[in-house]
């Protein structure tokens, strides 16, 4: 009648937006092709590994780590910490964070510039900046 029937497994790969064998494996492969200058990914390389790689080339938020590395932006923090923790006993690096800041009256005297603060202990607004991220050599 007026229903489309569903297709049929041989037809499926001829439908727009659904993937051959070939591109389905190749979006499963672990190695992420990015123009954007990011650094790709490897098999060998851990999610903190990559994340640190990241943060060596330019400053970073949560938010972009987060995408880039195809994870949750509260996990991002957990492994900042942890890389903080490894480049600050490095004589060789340094790990740089720029503070969060009130986008409305310009408070960045967070306590902790490792978390992502809701809102300005100073005037409460909840439009704060995140903080970013990056590890230099000394």
């Amino acid at each position: 009648m007026g229903q489309d029937n569903p297709p049929s497994n041989a037809e499926s790969a001829h439908y727009s937006g659904s993937k051959t064998t070939a591109e389905s494996q190749s979006i499963s492969d672990s190695t992420i092709d990015r123009n954007d200058n990011t650094t790709i990914r490897t098999d060998a390389q851990t999610t903190r590994e990559h994340i640190r790689a990241e943060i060596q080339t330019t400053p970073q938020t949560a938010s972009e780590l987060a995408t880039i590395v195809n994870t949750a932006r509260s996990a991002v923090f957990g492994h900042i910490d942890h890389i903080a923790q490894s480049v600050n006993a490095s004589p060789d690096e340094q790990f740089l964070v720029a503070p969060p800041t009130c986008k409305r009256c310009g408070f960045d005297q967070f306590d902790d510039p490792l978390n992502n603060p809701s809102q300005c202990p100073d005037c409460r607004s909840e439009r704060l900046s995140e903080p970013e991220f990056i590890i230099k050599p000394l």
